[in-house]
């Protein structure tokens, strides 16, 4: 299965692209998509659009994966990232792409076993489990870097107890 796991913004939206097979999963790919600052929010929505279509074009995944939104402070940033988040989700009814949803307490929870670690902690653990010589440069590529590990690895624990029901 391959997926790719999202942390979507409109100025800088990271990637994560996984495979995923019997419990085992390797990263494919990494990095963060920026769009130009000086570009109309139209033409960024449609930079974002371009290069998750060529994600989708090189990988072909069967799944995305996104963080869900949750803003408690500042509504405008929450706005910009519900409308790069709406290309995505777009791209993936197009396709026929599934997708799931994880919240950062998930993530977090998952990856430093405590559901409100900050982004430090966060981005050391996922240099650690994914055995990177050095973390991402940006927090965004971090952030879909944890999505990802977190849905595999939620994924493969749900594999093993239906696996184990079924023996």
């Amino acid at each position: 299965m391959m997926l790719i796991a999202f942390d979507s913004g409109i100025e800088r939206t990271g990637y994560a692209v996984f495979n995923l097979h019997e419990s085992r999963y390797t990263v494919q790919a990494y990095g963060c998509i920026i769009t130009p600052k000086v570009s109309t929010l139209p033409v960024r929505i449609a930079t974002l659009h371009d290069k998750v279509e060529e994600l989708i074009s090189q990988y072909r995944p069967d799944v995305f994966i996104i963080e869900r939104l949750f803003f408690t402070m500042n509504k405008k940033t929450a706005i910009t990232v519900a409308q790069a988040q709406g290309a995505v989700l777009r791209l993936a009814g197009h396709h026929g792409i599934e997708v799931e949803f994880l919240t950062p307490n998930q993530i977090k929870q998952a990856i430093t076993g405590y559901g409100n670690a900050d982004k430090k902690s966060v981005q050391q653990m996922v240099a650690l489990m994914l055995e990177l010589e050095e973390a991402p440069k940006y927090d965004d590529t971090t952030d879909a870097l944890a999505c990802g590990l977190t849905y595999c690895t939620m994924k493969a624990l749900h594999d093993r107890q239906a696996q184990g029901a079924n023996s």
